[in-house]
């Protein structure tokens, strides 16, 4: 995604090493990336994680709940969760 930074992460377990991506959708709504310059839509992101999944890395991606803003949370919400899932 355009500006969006992803990290690397590794742990060990039992003398494995274990890889995820972490990225920041922020928001389903694509009001909310819009509004603080993440330069890609929802359905943009859904591709991206599509696209993770079917890699079979392990990923993790952080939401900011409230986004939206005063009047638009249950908007928010709602697009955030249709695109989580």
């Amino acid at each position: 995604m355009r500006g969006e930074k992803a990290s690397w992460q590794s742990r060990s377990h039992q003398g494995r090493h274990h890889y995820e991506t972490v990225t920041g959708v922020d928001s389903g709504d694509d009001r909310v990336p819009r509004l603080i310059n993440k330069g890609y839509t929802a359905a943009q992101a859904r591709e991206v994680l599509e696209k993770i999944d079917a890699s079979g890395l392990t990923f993790v991606v952080n939401f900011l709940n409230g986004a939206g803003g005063h009047g638009h949370r249950l908007g928010n919400a709602q697009k955030t969760a249709e695109l989580h899932n």
